[in-house]
């Protein structure tokens, strides 16, 4: 089997990472195959949320203490008097 010099050159041809044509077959602006079209989309600016106060207990309208994570309350609740510890035995 022979090969001629234009089958061969074909061989050769670089490849459009677009479509996958190679790039003999693109004619630039006059080309038939739609070119793709690349787009960049700059990152969008991160929204902070409202500074507040910092994370800790605070008291809260049952006269209990609730935990602020610096972003929300949580379930945790502090009673408002510390616990007694326990009496250590006599002896």
């Amino acid at each position: 089997m022979t090969v001629g010099i234009s089958e061969l050159a074909m061989g050769f041809t670089k490849t459009c990472r677009g479509c996958g044509h190679k790039m003999s077959l693109h004619l630039g602006a006059q080309a038939t195959t739609p070119q793709p079209t690349v787009t960049v989309q700059q990152p969008t600016a991160t929204q902070t949320a409202p500074q507040g106060p910092p994370p800790g207990w605070y008291p809260d309208a049952q006269g209990a203490n609730r935990w602020w994570d610096g972003v929300q309350w949580t379930e945790h609740i502090q009673s408002g008097t510390p616990p007694v510890p326990p009496a250590a035995p006599s002896v």
